[in-house]
C-alpha cells in the first residue's frame, strides 16, 4: 500500500491529513498557498523557476539528474495520471 493518495483533487497521507492539492495546473499547500505548477514537462515552483523536467519515464531535477521515475512515484502515491503525480511528488512529498 502507497503511503499516500489522491483523492480526487486532494493529496492526503495515510492518516487522512491533506497535504495538498490540485487546481488545474497549479499545485497548492493545505492552506491554498500555491507551490507550483505544471507547465508541459516542466515542473515549476512558486516563483516560476524550473524545479524539475519530465523526460520519458524519468524524473529529472534542474540541473538534469535523475531524481526518481514515474513508476517511482506510483508506488509512494496511490492515484491518476503521471506528470501531476510527478509534480506532487516533487513539490511535496520529496
Amino acid at each position: 500500500m502507497a503511503e499516500y493518495r489522491l483523492d480526487g483533487q486532494y493529496l492526503k497521507d495515510r492518516s487522512g491529513s491533506t497535504l495538498g492539492r490540485v487546481d488545474g495546473d497549479y499545485i497548492k499547500d493545505p492552506h491554498g498557498s500555491t507551490v507550483g505548477r505544471i507547465e508541459g514537462d516542466y515542473i515549476k515552483g512558486s516563483r516560476g523557476e524550473t524545479v524539475a523536467r519530465i523526460e520519458g519515464q524519468n524524473i529529472k531535477d534542474s540541473s538534469g539528474r535523475t531524481i526518481g521515475t514515474i513508476d517511482s512515484v506510483r508506488k509512494a502515491i496511490d492515484g491518476p495520471g503521471g506528470k501531476t503525480l510527478a509534480a506532487l511528488w516533487v513539490l511535496l512529498i520529496r
